[in-house]
């Protein structure tokens, strides 16, 4: 049997295309004698989680998903001043470049927590397989990668080349000239 863990930067709670996409999508798989692990870092975090997180995540064995809870050791990792300092670094990226704060959202690109909850459930589930659903989580899929030495792939389901198109105005930031 393998082992796949999914990734992805999305609200899984929400109720979205991208959502239902990737909860079709790890059940279906699950059925084909894979055991999926489903990780998400959302990008919507409360403030309530400035010492704790309440995240899970997701396993899917034969179409039957169950939740699991991170240890204390991992949730007790101030997610929540995390994402703070990610927003108001995209927010002064936003001003200082012109440039739409839907635009800018580079500063989650290496995010810390992503980072060790994919770790966590890597060495925790044997994962063989990383999956990454877009952009955004894959520098941080890629340092978990690099660390254990685990496959990575990208199933992106959006058009990421039009996407890319809109951040000129941040490209002298990211690009070495």
């Amino acid at each position: 049997m393998t082992n796949l863990c999914v990734c992805t930067h999305l609200q899984l709670e929400d109720k979205t295309g991208a959502a239902d996409r990737i909860f079709n999508f790890v059940k279906y798989v699950s059925k084909l004698d894979v055991k999926v692990y489903l990780i998400n870092r959302s990008l919507k975090k409360s403030f309530s989680s400035l010492v704790f997180d309440g995240d899970k995540y997701y396993q899917i064995e034969s179409g039957l998903t169950t939740e699991h809870r991170y240890p204390l050791k991992v949730r007790f990792l101030f997610p929540g001043s995390v994402k703070l300092m990610q927003e108001i670094l995209n927010r002064v990226v936003s001003v200082l470049t012109s440039s739409l704060l839907s635009e800018v959202f580079f500063s989650q690109f290496i995010d810390p927590y992503l980072i060790i909850k994919l770790f966590f459930v890597c060495k925790k589930e044997k994962i063989d397989i990383i999956q990454f659903e877009s952009p955004v989580a894959g520098l941080s899929c890629f340092v978990v990668k690099k660390l254990l030495r685990i496959p990575l792939v990208l199933d992106s389901h959006n058009v990421e080349t039009k996407r890319l198109q809109t951040w000129q105005k941040l490209a002298p930031l990211i690009l070495p000239q």
